[in-house]
């Protein structure tokens, strides 16, 4: 090992993550986890109920949460640091802050959580129409595509990739139209362009 230790040791996989020990060079015992990359995508539907469901994935791991409209709320993946800053005060780098983990030693992670959920916006989201959800994405896609266009990550964390930006696509899910594409990009190639909006089924 490039630190001078030995006897590596891999533990059984927890989710995205891998559990591993080593002796240092000082011959003392290190526990430590390396994540791996996963594959990370939303499930969507209405199922024969009527209720309309959402699923995040993550492959190995599986299903990471679910939702319905019968509770309402949000799931977002993706680069959605800025998304978090807006939306609940905070971004999940807030955990890696000293006097955060000295609280949290303290307090607990389920006190000092609850604390900082205190800084969420209050969105309603049961009441948000078709029009306010279509809304509410652009908003918050443009938002993260112009912090990103002028910002280098974070003091904490620097060197931020900018992964968000051009043309959007917007799909509806409802129970009497099922799925439709209602804003799709415009295809481009050598001087021609297509759009998807405009054309016709044959």
């Amino acid at each position: 090992m490039t630190q001078g230790g030995s006897e590596l040791e891999f533990k059984a996989r927890d989710t995205d993550l891998v559990p591993y020990s080593y002796k240092n060079r000082d011959g003392e015992s290190v526990e430590d986890a390396g994540r791996i990359d996963t594959i990370e995508f939303i499930v969507a539907g209405v199922d024969n109920d009527k209720i309309a469901r959402a699923y995040s994935v993550k492959v190995p791991a599986g299903i990471q949460f679910e939702g319905d409209i019968e509770k309402a709320g949000f799931i977002w993946i993706g680069q959605y640091d800025v998304l978090e800053r807006i939306i609940r005060g905070y971004s999940r780098e807030i955990g890696t802050l000293d006097f955060v983990k000295d609280e949290i030693k303290v307090k607990g992670f389920v006190n000092v959580n609850a604390e900082l959920e205190k800084l969420q916006y209050v969105i309603n989201w049961s009441t948000m129409t078709l029009q306010d959800a279509i809304d509410f994405g652009v908003l918050i896609t443009r938002t993260t595509e112009s912090i990103q266009r002028f910002s280098d990550g974070t003091l904490l964390a620097p060197g931020g990739i900018t992964g968000v930006g051009g043309n959007i696509d917007i799909a509806l899910i409802t129970p009497e139209k099922g799925f439709v594409l209602f804003k799709t990009k415009v295809l481009r190639s050598e001087g021609t362009s297509l759009s998807l909006d405009e054309e016709k089924d044959v």
